[in-house]
């Protein structure tokens, strides 16, 4: 019996009089599916102009002490540091070809699926400036968390010198922010350290109490130091040692030992005088409250194409000193006391 089963000469005829069933949507089949992102859970404030401002106080103003009868002065010496966020652009566009829909026959909507995939790129795009945006070193960019954090000094930015992170570093960061910490956001290697630390400990007499295990929003295990979620993050990378420390933008690695950092954040609506950190978003898609506006172009000039294009205005607040706190130049090693 010939291979097809009989009648053909072979498999390869039978499959002329027939085609491939062709599944719905596109499976993602790259490295871009990224975790831990924190757009879903930062507040999001719309802004009016090209800039957001806001202030903070510089001076802790006192009381004083004074017997009855003494002379009361008068004394000014309140003052303020003005902050601001620019925002910038964020896009990608795509041409819509005309002849997909002409020649190919396909249970698949040409355009929803470009939409999808921008909309990606968007929040990818989105998310790694939160992390890594430096507007006085980048180019077109919002200063994200290591930006935020690099202006800040003693225990609310820590250098681990090219080490082993130190939990007496954690404990320290942690008391330094004053307003609590919604989540401690690093990378899955340093991730991975955690879970070593809690399976086989620090030394025979190393207490474990500060951490343990927790379930997420969506019951998926998670792991708790000082009671405050341990989220691993694909944005968060391997980085260059000794960058974002003044000179320059915290960069990923590109020589040498790769290092890590662990980020104390804490959100708050700054446009309602809360602490913390929000995202701040603009432009002409203001009315509608999104914060990406969709445009379509019927016709691109010299294309036989529509064009499709995604846009978004934006600028991370950090409300106040205790928004955000980091340990940077962290090595891949085991957790130490």
């Amino acid at each position: 019996m010939a291979a097809s089963g009989g009648h053909w000469a072979s498999l390869a005829e039978l499959k002329k009089l027939g085609q491939a069933q062709l599944i719905p949507g596109v499976m993602d089949g790259t490295a871009t599916t990224f975790r831990g992102g924190i757009l879903p859970v930062i507040p999001l404030a719309q802004a009016k102009g090209t800039s957001i401002q806001w202030n903070e106080t510089a001076y802790d103003r006192r009381a004083r002490n004074a017997d009855i009868g003494d002379t009361l002065t008068w004394v000014d010496n309140v003052t303020y540091t003005q902050r601001e966020t620019e925002l910038k652009t964020i896009y990608d566009q795509t041409p819509l070809n005309k002849m997909v829909a002409s020649i190919y026959d396909t249970v698949n909507n040409y355009e929803a699926q470009q939409l999808i995939e921008l909309t990606g790129s968007m929040v990818r795009r989105v998310e790694d400036q939160l992390i890594y945006g430096d507007a006085t070193y980048g180019t077109k960019q919002f200063d994200g968390l290591h930006a935020w954090a690099e202006i800040q000094s003693g225990n609310l930015d820590i250098d681990e010198g090219e080490g082993a992170l130190s939990l007496a570093n954690m404990r320290s960061l942690r008391d330094a922010m004053k307003g609590g910490i919604d989540a401690w956001l690093t990378s899955y290697e340093i991730g991975a350290r955690f879970d070593e630390l809690m399976e086989i400990g620090v030394g025979s007499n190393m207490p474990l109490t500060s951490l343990a295990r927790g379930l997420d929003e969506f019951g998926k295990p998670i792991l708790l130091y000082a009671g405050v979620p341990i989220v691993r993050s694909d944005y968060m990378v391997a980085e260059q040692a000794n960058t974002g420390v003044g000179s320059n933008e915290r960069q990923k690695n590109s020589s040498g030992t790769s290092q890590y950092s662990i980020l104390a954040v804490k959100f708050g609506q700054v446009m309602s005088g809360q602490p913390g950190l929000t995202l701040g978003f603009g432009g002409d898609n203001n009315a509608l409250g999104q914060p990406f506006r969709m445009e379509r172009f019927d016709k691109l000039e010299d294309f036989d194409a529509a064009g499709l294009r995604l846009t978004g205005y934006f600028g991370l607040m950090a409300g106040g000193p205790f928004s955000v706190g980091r340990i940077y130049d962290i090595t891949d090693a085991a957790i130490t006391a």
